[in-house]
């Protein structure tokens, strides 16, 4: 199996690579049995925009509070109701999830919004870091965000951020 994940780089598309592979059971489902994903939005924070990572990041011209961004993504941490910041769905999913942790760092230019959790909503990732930055741009309070949390109401929340930002760290599984 070792060499099965290094053979099976050969085959997948640009951009997808395998680490590990391990034996699975037959009744095992990649997403009922994951327990925790990590999920990471990088944003390119200055004027120029750069050519070699174009399609890895969301480029944010104006200057960001990280501090501000992180007070307000601790409301964010803990089992909460997400329906603010989950595309509007036809069959009513539960919207409860539980967030982790909810990291914000920058290395030079790039901020990395980095959040783990038990499960996410379609686009709820996307759909935080575009809050999120609201606040970073000064737009919208820390405590905006519990209050958009509160409110259940999409609307309220700031538009989802563009998907090439947005990239699947690691799953854990039971």
């Amino acid at each position: 199996i070792g060499r099965f994940a290094h053979a099976l780089n050969d085959y997948l598309p640009e951009g997808i690579t395998t680490k590990e592979a391990n034996e699975a059971s037959p009744d095992f489902n990649s997403q009922f049995n994951a327990v925790s994903k990590t999920y990471r939005y990088t944003i390119l924070n200055r004027d120029t925009p750069s050519a070699v990572m174009r399609n890895y990041y969301y480029l944010v011209r104006s200057p960001l509070d990280e501090m501000k961004m992180r007070i307000a993504s601790q409301n964010l941490v803990g089992e909460k109701d997400f329906r603010a910041f989950a595309t509007e769905n036809k069959d009513k999913e539960n919207t409860v999830r539980r967030i982790n942790y909810f990291d914000i760092k920058r290395d030079g230019d790039f901020v990395y919004f980095e959040v783990n959790g038990d499960g996410f909503l379609y686009n709820m990732v996307r759909a935080i870091v575009g809050t999120l930055l609201l606040v970073g741009l000064g737009k919208l309070s820390p405590e905006g965000v519990k209050q958009i949390l509160d409110s259940k109401d999409r609307k309220m929340a700031g538009a989802n951020v563009p998907a090439k930002g947005l990239c699947l760290m690691e799953v854990k599984y039971k």
